[in-house]
């Protein structure tokens, strides 16, 4: 069977099981199989093995049973990296390159601290290194890591509760030859409560918990709660993150967050609450008022 033989059917097969983009879907499983890029399907239309039309079945089913596309390739890009992704860590999305784009934005008045040596004590002072940036609940690190390698004069921290998602975040360090970055067990700011920041960032669980059972079931039964579930009015990890940040943020630190599709306004009073002003508030692609940047008062 040929690639392009092969599209049609696959294309038709995801349509009936109500996958939204059947035609997509199927482009990517069989180039991803075929480990051809895309153009290459359309240009040279080659030839199907018969491992490989048993590799496409076989992803094929596995979508039929509502597992996400991303966990059955097994990566994501993200901002151009190579994230590894699967059961256990949540799945990167596109809003979130926006914050990467703000942090760099908002670092570039800062790059003439001295760049970070690889050998020096990560407890130094910043000011002696480099900037010093922290990613709280950093999953498959995929922000943390996406930030050391846009800042490269830059020392990059992860924290998250679980195991899993950090094995993720490590293996994506070296999927990704990503030497400036560090992954550590624990609740947001605790593992690191000595060290202060010049940035930090984060995309916590957001979703309401009420809410959860409404999300489609790929995202429900797949992805892990625990990094969906923003307790009951979704904004839970603000309130901590905010709480902490005073104690962690470095002279002129600026906090970076994601947020939910209508919790801007409460994350924003929270936070003016605790102590901080807003620099900016940046909507995503669908005009959903989406990342807050802030500094303290």
């Amino acid at each position: 069977m040929r690639a392009l033989e092969g599209l049609r059917g696959i294309s038709v097969s995801l349509n009936k099981c109500g996958i939204e983009e059947p035609y997509k879907e199927a482009v990517t499983i069989v180039s991803e199989v075929m480990g051809l890029e895309k153009v290459s399907l359309y240009r040279d239309n080659p030839l199907l093995s018969s491992e490989q039309e048993a590799e496409i079945r076989e992803a094929v089913e596995r979508r039929w049973r509502g597992e996400p596309l991303q966990y059955i390739i097994g990566f994501v890009d993200f901002c151009g990296l190579k994230i590894k992704v699967g059961p256990g860590v949540l799945i990167p999305r596109p809003e979130s390159e926006l914050i990467v784009e703000k942090a760099i934005k908002t670092v570039d008045g800062l790059r003439s601290r001295v760049p970070c040596e690889g050998s020096e004590d990560i407890r130094r002072p910043t000011g002696d290194r480099g900037l010093r940036i922290l990613d709280l609940c950093t999953g498959s690190g995929c922000l943390a890591l996406a930030l050391a390698r846009g800042i490269p004069e830059s020392y990059v921290f992860g924290t998250d509760i679980s195991e899993e998602a950090l094995d993720y975040a490590v293996m994506n360090a070296e999927i990704n030859g990503i030497i400036n970055a560090v992954f550590v067990k624990g609740d947001l700011y605790e593992p690191l409560d000595c060290l202060r920041f010049d940035l930090v960032v984060s995309n916590p669980p957001y979703i309401r918990k009420g809410e959860i059972a409404d999300l489609a079931p790929e995202i429900r039964e797949w992805e892990p709660v625990s990094a969906l579930d923003g307790g009951e009015d979704g904004i839970f990890f603000y309130r901590s993150i905010l709480d902490g940040a005073r104690d962690h943020l470095a002279e002129e630190g600026s906090l970076i967050l994601e947020m939910g599709h209508d919790e801007a306004g409460d994350v924003t009073h929270i936070a003016h609450e605790a102590g901080f002003r807003t620099v900016s508030l940046v909507k995503d692609y669908a005009g959903i008022e989406r990342v807050l940047h802030l500094k303290m008062a």
